[in-house]
């Protein structure tokens, strides 16, 4: 378990983190919130890299040796190593935390270059990598040794479709026996995947708990309601909040997020993760279309 008491830290008057206080057990534990809120702040203050201004974070069994997986945002590695270089390197590092026997890293890495679809790349250096190709290296190098935390900061960029359904399968199995921290600003990297997700804004955690009881609890609703034309549908944009707008055959169809039924005609429709996020951070949303 790792816990976080009245955890503060600021850079000169700004404040990054502002007294939060969290508690992330064993599973896949998602951090949700637009670029900026602090996310990967709150993941360097774990693994040591930066002190809080006030307050502690604790690891529970951090009186034995923990090995921590870490893919960070802008993971780059050893440009001049080959991949296989690299993850061998990496992996011998680790062997000395763990005490593992050298003999297993052979069939450490190649597991990892098997899972991570890294096979044909192991005599290429880093440097001469795709970014999709680099950061599933960085995976690769997060998960050897399979440690009791992993903490992947945004490690979904660049994966392609198939990647990422593979990826989401990979930590789920991992998650039944580490501690997984995975931040995002893609709602779909979390939902039906994290066992508990935690949402940051301002610097503070405005929403943190299971997805089921997050969305029970939340005080808005969503309401399906069909326009017959662009006009009318751009009407009912500039009036209410609105997640989403697609064209359909009844002509487009509005995904509204309301405290009350917003029109007559509207239907209540279940409320997703993404319209929760869309509340609290709608101009963002709109900034990065």
């Amino acid at each position: 378990m790792i816990t976080g008491k009245n955890i503060k830290i600021k850079y000169g008057d700004r404040v990054i983190l502002g007294d939060i206080d969290f508690e992330i057990n064993k599973g896949i534990n998602g951090f949700l919130g637009a670029n900026g809120v602090g996310k990967t702040t709150l993941f360097k203050l774990i693994i040591g890299e930066l002190k809080p201004f006030s307050g502690e974070i604790k690891i529970a069994g951090a009186d034995r040796d923990i090995i921590i997986g870490y893919l960070p945002q802008n993971f780059k590695g050893y440009p001049e190593m080959s991949v296989k270089e690299f993850l061998y390197y990496i992996a011998e590092l680790k062997m000395e935390l763990k005490k593992i026997k050298k003999s297993v890293i052979k069939k450490e890495v190649e597991d990892k270059i098997e899972i991570f679809s890294l096979n044909g790349l192991e005599k290429v250096k880093l440097k001469k990598l795709s970014g999709g190709q680099l950061r599933r290296v960085g995976l690769a190098q997060a998960t050897l040794f399979d440690p009791y935390i992993i903490i992947l900061d945004e490690p979904t960029t660049g994966l392609d479709p198939k990647e990422r359904v593979k990826f989401r399968r990979y930590l789920t199995s991992l998650s039944e026996n580490s501690i997984v921290l995975l931040s995002t600003h893609i709602v779909s990297d979390l939902q039906d995947l994290s066992n508990k997700i935690f949402i940051l804004k301002d610097g503070k955690i405005i929403i943190q708990g299971e997805e089921n009881d997050i969305l029970d609890k939340y005080p808005m609703k969503a309401y399906k309601y069909y326009a017959k034309d662009i006009n009318s549908a751009e009407n009912i944009d500039s009036k209410f909040l609105v997640s989403n707008m697609h064209k359909c055959d009844a002509g487009y169809e509005l995904r509204i997020i309301s405290n009350n039924k917003p029109l007559d005609d509207a239907v209540e429709d279940r409320l997703k993760l993404e319209d929760i996020y869309y509340v609290n951070f709608s101009e963002d949303v709109e900034n990065e279309i």
